[in-house]
This record gives C-alpha cells, structure tokens and sequence, in this order.
C-alpha cells in the first residue's frame, strides 16, 4: 500500500520541551491537500484538527482517510476535533470515512460553501458521537451522499440498534424513513428540521425517543408511536404542521412539553387509556383541532396544554375523578363553545372541579344530547335609509326574507311611491343553532320616478326597495 507523506517534527519537538507550539501534532499531504492530526487515546488513534487557532485550515473538496500510514504501521482516524473545520468558508466537500466515531464541538460551524457531504455507511453515521453546536456537515448541506447517490428514501440496517444525537439533523433532502426492527431508541434532535421528510415507520423495537427528534418536520403527515414507548418527550413533534393523523402506542404514560406544539393540521386526538400526564404547552397552537378525547387514567394536563386551540369543539374525558388542570389549560374558547363529555354521574364533580368548572356545556355520557348554543336574536336597523343587522354571537351570517306592497299616493302635485315594507331576518353560525327571527316592518315613501326610467310604476318600487335592503 501506497505510503503518504506526513510530519512528526512537532512530536520530536515535544517528547524535548513537553510544550506544543502549534494546534496539530502531525500532518499529511496528497493531491488533495493537506490535513492536519493530533494523537489521541495513547497515540493509537488519529483526530483531524485545524492546523492554527485561527482556524480556517482548510477549502474546497477535503477527504478524509479511514486510516494513515505511521511509525511503519497504519494508524485509524476515528475522530473531528472540536474547531477541526471552523470558518472553513472555501470548503465545498467533505468525505467522512467509517471509521470515524467522534465529531467534537463546533467542527463545521460557519462552512457557509459546504454542499456535499459524502459518506460509506449509514451504520456508522448513525454511531457518530456528534457535539454540541454545529458540529453536523449536514447543517450546511442539507443532505447526506452515499457511495456516490444523494439519500431521499432512508433505511436504517438491520444491525443498527441505535441512532445517535444530531445525526441526520436538517438533512431536509430525506423524503421517506423507515426504522428496521432492532433499533431501540431514536437520539435527541436526531432528524430535526427535515423539513422534506413525509413519512416515518418506527417499529415496536423502539422503547425511546429523544428530545426535538422530529421537530419541525414540516412536511411529515403522519405518525404512528409504537406500543414499546412510554413517553414522548418534549418537542419530539412540535412544529409539524403537516400531521392529520396521529397514533398514540398504549403504553405511553407521559407526553412532554411541546411535544405536539403547532401541529397545525390536526383535528382529532384520542389519547389511549395509559396515558397519566400531560405537561404544558403540549398541544399549543393546534388550531384545527376540533375533538379531544381523554382516557381513564389521565391525572394531570399541564398549563397551556391546549391553549390557542381555538377549533377545539368537543371535549370527551373519561375519568370518574376530574384530572388535574389548570384556569389556562384549554383557550377560552373551547369553555364557552365546546361540549364537555364526562362519565355518568360525575357531572356535578367536573362543575366543582378547578378549571372544568369553566366549561359551560358539561353532558354526562348516556344523559342525552346537550341543548346547542344558540345564536343571539339580531337587531335590525334602517340608518341613512338603508337596512342592515346586528348580532351578540359574533361571526354569524343572516338569512332574511322581505315581504312588502307598493301604493302610489298624489303628494302636493306630485306622484309620490309608498312602500310597506316586511323584514325577517335569522342569525346563523356553524356549530350553533339558528337565532330566533327578528321582524319589522316600516313605510317608505319617496317622490316619483326612483329608477329614473320617465315612468312611475312597479319597478320603482323594486328599486326603492333594493336600495334599502343594499342589494
């Protein structure tokens, strides 16, 4: 095999004065370029690194070997030193081999340029040991090419049993994931912000799933939590506006903060029996939603749990003992327009109970249908000679009928139009029942010839009462 280049100067000079004077220990140069190393784990290992503080060490397309040639014996690179490609603004590409399982802190941040980041195998990116900050090439080039082919449609291998912290964060080109049997857990932030992702499988081997996993994966439609989870935790899901559907495993107990936040599409939630606690804010900002169904076990649902759910209809808890709430729980709309359902006989305990008591529509199951709400009778008013309505329950629209009769009267010498004229017009809003109707009836008189047309007859009356009804 084909020896490559390197320097040990600064070894030699620091086994002499046990100081280093520059930021690598060794160095290798082929037609690509130059990449510097440091030592790491007893000097087994290699670590690629930057070759001054001031970083920005390296540009255009950067391969990194699985392995260089040391000591007259080949030595693996299995780490990216924190910093390692920092400011690195000139570099386009990056080749990540196998071999390496650690990529510290803040490598790739500010690789404004970087488009391609080339891999060999998924089972090992999935093992990366990704640091804080933007440490992920990934941030930059927004996917992910193996052996050669850009990944849309991901499968992780049989034989993969975990997958790790950041490791396919932002990668929006993926399009479709599916999680083979064997995985166990999903890794915090691990596919946030892939925002062209639409559909996840995740098997019943998984018992885990991180922190931000698929947050903001704005195009993801629909979720299926498997029965070997028992918590989702925070923000997993937040942010994916895209989701209808939503399956919840029966095993979960506990769904985190803004797990669900702003899942913007939802209009259904039925929450499974083992399900004992919701944290706050888990379900902000999903303003479609419409029903929400509660199991029997439920003991707490956090601060803003359901606020700005402003679609929010019908409520149905199953729990004989009220769960615990809060005043701001659910938005104030839900209160005053939605149907709480709770079990026969525990009505009067959800009325006294703090935060159900602000619900003002409260139906035992079994008792009946409830009484809807009903929109407020509106006023009519005829101002500046024209009709128009009024009405307490806002948002409504109004079916009227008008009724009237003409009569020609000789007025001072002058032929005048008289108009007796019926309104009856009804408030009317989805969800509600129809207003009660609200009548009048008033004279209109005006001189002659209203539609301009030389005659006095019929079709000025017709014009006289279009212009007041403002048709």
């Amino acid at each position: 095999m084909k020896k490559i280049a390197f320097s040990i100067l600064l070894a030699a000079v620091m086994s002499l004065t046990g100081t280093r004077a520059l930021a690598y220990d060794m160095s290798t140069t082929t037609a690509d370029g130059t990449i510097w190393y440091n030592f790491i784990n007893d000097r087994t290992e290699l670590e690629v690194t930057y070759k001054s503080e001031d970083y920005n060490s390296y540009s255009g397309e950067v391969v990194i070997p699985h392995e260089v040639y040391v000591y007259d014996s080949y030595m693996r690179v299995t780490s990216i030193s924190a910093n390692a490609f920092h400011s690195c603004t000139g570099l386009t590409s990056i080749t990540i081999p196998g071999s390496v399982t650690n990529i510290g802190n803040e490598a790739f941040r500010n690789c404004t340029a970087l488009t391609n980041v080339n891999i060999s195998s998924i089972d090992a990116w999935c093992n990366i040991n990704f640091g804080s900050g933007i440490s992920n090439p990934i941030n930059y080039s927004h996917s992910l090419i193996l052996n050669g082919e850009v990944i849309k449609d991901l499968v992780i291998p049989f034989g993969v049993t975990s997958i790790g912290y950041k490791a396919f964060e932002n990668c929006s080109a993926l399009t479709s994931l599916t999680i083979t049997n064997g995985v166990r857990s999903i890794g915090n932030v691990a596919f946030q912000n892939c925002s062209g992702l639409t559909s996840v499988s995740i098997p019943e081997s998984v018992t885990s799933i991180g922190d931000n996993a698929f947050d903001a994966c704005f195009s993801l439609t629909s979720i299926t939590i498997p029965n070997s989870v028992t918590e989702i935790p925070k923000s997993a899901f937040a942010y994916c506006r895209g989701l209808t559907s939503l399956t919840i495993g029966s095993s979960v107990t506990t769904i985190g903060y803004w797990a669900f936040d702003h899942c913007s599409q939802l209009t259904s939630l039925t929450l499974p029996e083992s399900v004992t606690k919701i944290e706050s804010y888990t379900f902000r900002g999903c303003d479609r939603l419409k029903t929400v169904t509660i199991g029997s076990q439920m003991q707490e649902i956090g601060s803003y749990a359901f606020t700005n759910c402003d679609s929010i209809t019908k409520v149905v808890s199953k729990t004989v003992n009220p769960p615990a709430i809060y005043e701001n729980t659910f938005s104030q709309s839900a209160y005053s327009n939605a149907t709480l359902y709770v079990p026969a006989g525990t009505a009067s305990a959800y009325r006294a109970a703090d935060g159900w008591e602000l619900f003002t529509n409260i139906v035992e199951e079994g008792g009946g249908n409830p009484e809807p709400l009903k929109c407020a009778t509106p006023t009519i008013k005829l101002t500046n000679g024209k009709v128009h309505y009024e009405c307490e329950t806002e948002d409504v629209s109004y079916l009227s009928e008008v009724a009237w009769y003409p009569e020609f009267e000789q007025s001072e010498n002058e032929l005048v139009v008289r108009v007796i004229c019926t309104v009856i017009v009804i408030a009317t809003k989805e969800g509600y029942e129809d207003s009660e109707p609200a009548e009048i009836t008033f004279n209109l008189m005006q001189a002659g010839d209203v539609n301009g047309d030389g005659e006095i007859n019929v079709s000025d009356v017709t014009s006289l009462v279009s212009i007041i009804l403002g048709q």
